[in-house]
């Protein structure tokens, strides 16, 4: 009896899920060592029930903006940008229509040197009185086109400066931020262009970034920080890259059409005019802080005049970290 060949049913198996593909790695800006430092201020404001506020002061060039924009991607938050400049008016009606959201401020100073700027920032920042523990902010001024007379805001704000000015309205609005000033220390800014420089999806010639870090560093050295920033490696690079037999020569036209900081309250002084209008010259040329200026007075010897701040404190104002939480009081 012949027997019948079975055919051998063939298991069905299921097909296999693919692997989610690994979520995209954001990589930091370029070189900012303290862009994770940054990031966790972020996320403490994020999660603060109480502070609103995250202030960041450095230098021009030192990659406030794209550490920010990268931190807050970071953290999944959906920010809005208010722009290179905001003004008062502005700002009022970004709070209006971006209630619950983090805005970001990347140039400031119109809003911290005005006091009508200076009251929205308090408002939106903290609790109004009588209005049951919201943040009240209303237009009191007759000019202008505000979108409402007045909004309660619930999100988070972020300042971007160069130099944060002073005055007890600033002081207050100070006090109850999260204010981190990047160090702006010689060494602390050779670290971070030597942390940039070796960065090769930016600077794929070793050799000559290695040169131009070089260079950079006895520039800073010799003159000090006013005219060099993480913008300046790359456009030095370009320069080296372009033309390698005088980019030295070319590039020091472009780097001292400014003169330094110090040379500055200098040639400030033998212009003449009080030391209050002198410093208000030096902040707007520089971006610096006033307290970088009477600093250099206090070096070149110069009288301190009667606005003067203690020369310990502007000492630590250009070489080290002015801290975090609050803000220590300058008379």
């Amino acid at each position: 009896m012949k027997k019948k060949k079975q055919k051998a049913k063939s298991k069905k198996t299921a097909p296999r899920k693919a692997a989610p593909a690994p979520k995209p790695s954001l990589s930091k800006p370029l070189g900012v060592s303290h862009a994770a430092k940054i990031l966790s201020y972020l996320k403490i404001l994020l999660g603060s029930p109480q502070c609103h506020l995250l202030i960041i002061e450095s230098l021009p060039g030192w990659a406030k903006t794209s550490i920010i924009e990268w931190a807050l991607r970071e953290a999944g938050n959906d920010f809005v940008s208010l722009g290179s400049y905001s003004t008062p008016l502005h700002f009022y009606n970004c709070l209006c229509r971006h209630t619950g959201q983090t805005l970001v401020l990347d140039d400031s100073r119109g809003l911290l040197e005005t006091p009508t700027g200076q009251s929205l920032l308090k408002a939106a920042t903290a609790k109004s009185v009588g209005a049951g523990g919201m943040r009240l902010v209303s237009w009191g001024s007759t000019g202008g086109k505000p979108l409402e007379p007045n909004v309660s805001f619930t999100g988070k704000l972020i300042l971007l400066t160069n130099s944060v000015p002073s005055g007890p309205d600033i002081e207050a609005l100070l006090d109850r931020s999260i204010f981190y000033k990047i160090p702006c220390e010689t060494a602390d800014l050779i670290d971070m262009l030597t942390i940039a420089a070796a960065e090769k999806s930016k600077f794929p010639d070793e050799a000559v970034a290695s040169s131009v870090l070089e260079y950079l560093t006895d520039v800073l050295d010799e003159n000090g920080s006013s005219r060099i920033s993480l913008r300046t490696l790359e456009l030095a690079y370009e320069f080296a890259i372009s033309s390698p037999m005088d980019w030295r020569e070319l590039f020091a036209a472009t780097l001292y059409a400014s003169p330094p900081p110090k040379e500055i309250v200098k040639r400030l002084e033998a212009g003449g005019g009080s030391v209050a209008e002198q410093e208000r010259a030096f902040v707007n040329q520089t971006g610096r802080s006033r307290r970088s200026f009477y600093y250099y007075r206090k070096e070149l010897g110069l009288s301190e005049g009667a606005n003067c701040i203690d020369t310990k404190e502007a000492a630590d104002d250009c070489q080290g970290d002015a801290g975090v939480f609050g803000h220590t009081s300058v008379q």
